[in-house]
């Protein structure tokens, strides 16, 4: 079989209640009597009984459509669709509309779609990215659960809420930036999303509940009214040991990133108390990790006091090698300015610096660090080197 599309028709507008079938490729219709079609039912593409789809016969190439109620669904999910076009003036997507579609790697959502139902993409195992309508002002419970290939998503800026497990164990999803217009979160909503390197959000959400689900290493993106302060967050682990067979445990915390995390509330950032952690930090993390953290208190200095100012950039004069490592990896050239124009690298660090990136071969790098370095008294420094820039 091909499609067979079930519907029901309303007085100003169409409902597409299931969508049958075995291909790779639908276009469902814009309109169907006249009349638009704005809203995908839940369980839009269930399967039903073996015994009931055997008596559905359409083997041409269009469509087959009825107006009648359609079979009782089995469970969520179509194997081999690949490529989805949804109607133009589409606005609902109901519970469960697109779950276990698992062949489907993007769907291209209208601009008019303004409500998506709980566990809408739940377990799309082959969705790679979604862009978000700016319609959309919440998500709802498991929207995007257990999507193993989504990397990114692009949410609306007016978008209000997010549901509980939303993105729950989406372990590929790299990166997430939450609008300000962000009011409520719900539990586990990041849970075992283990590939997150950063998350960014407006002071006032609650950044601890975000945060205690990330046990990796992650950068993290705060933004105020007058400003947006960057912080990384170092990993830890939770291990639990038996104590009687009552069921009791006693929890260990390993790692320093449990006592970072602690220092985000539902309301501001404690970045005095992150400070302290510092020396903590130095006994268990490697220096890799640490010159980023030191560099980003730098460069962001929000409640910086001095003594933990001095410690971090002491960090840094000692760890040149890792320091260069970082800024090389990062391939951005406004953090080099940064440490340049504060006049705390001297002569041997800057050197450091030039040497590593000529062995990196970046040339934006080493004509700015060029300019920085100059030639030295005895003119030996450069005199027989030639740089293509």
């Amino acid at each position: 079989m091909q499609w067979v599309i079930y519907y029901e028709l309303h007085p100003d507008h169409a409902v597409i209640t299931r969508c049958l079938g075995d291909g790779s490729r639908l276009i469902l219709p814009n309109t169907i009597q006249g009349l638009p079609v704005t809203e995908l039912g839940a369980d839009c593409f269930a399967v039903t009984l073996p015994e009931l789809m055997e008596t559905l016969s359409c083997d041409a190439p269009e469509p087959l459509y009825k107006r009648e109620k359609p079979p009782i669904p089995r469970e969520a999910g179509n194997k081999t669709l690949k490529r989805l076009t949804l109607p133009a003036a589409l606005q609902r997507l109901g519970d469960r509309a697109l779950a276990r579609c698992s062949a489907l790697p993007r769907v291209e959502l209208p601009e008019t779609l303004h409500t998506v139902g709980s566990h809408c993409f739940h377990y799309c195992g082959a969705l790679e990215h979604m862009e978000l309508p700016q319609a959309i002002t919440a998500l709802p419970d498991y929207v995007f659960a257990e999507c193993r290939k989504l990397t990114r998503v692009s949410l609306p800026k007016g978008i209000r809420s997010i549901g509980r497990c939303c993105f729950y164990n989406c372990t590929h999803l790299k990166s997430l930036d939450l609008p300000d217009a962000l009011e409520s979160i719900g539990d586990r909503m990041l849970m075992n999303c283990f590939e997150l390197k950063r998350l960014a959000f407006r002071i006032g959400v609650n950044g601890s509940a975000l945060l205690e689900e990330i046990d990796r290493v992650m950068r993290v993106s705060v933004r105020y009214p007058e400003e947006t302060v960057e912080v990384v967050l170092t990993e830890y682990a939770l291990e639990y040991e038996a104590i009687i067979q009552a069921q009791q445990f006693r929890t260990h915390v390993t790692g320093t990133g449990g006592l970072y995390r602690g220092c985000f509330s539902d309301r501001d950032v404690d970045f005095a108390l992150y400070d302290t952690y510092f020396y903590h930090a130095k006994l268990n993390d490697p220096p890799e990790l640490l010159v980023e953290l030191a560099y980003d208190r730098l460069r962001w200095p929000r409640q910086l006091r001095p003594t933990p100012e001095e410690d971090y950039w002491s960090y840094l004069q000692t760890h040149i090698p890792e320091l260069a490592a970082f800024l090389l990896r990062e391939d951005d050239l406004d953090k080099l300015e940064f440490l340049l124009g504060t006049d705390r690298l001297d002569s041997e660090a800057l050197h450091t610096l030039l040497d590593c990136a000529e062995k990196k071969e970046n040339v934006r790098f080493v004509s700015r660090l060029l300019e920085a370095v100059g030639q030295d008294s005895s003119g030996s420094f450069g005199a027989d080197k030639e740089f293509d820039l």
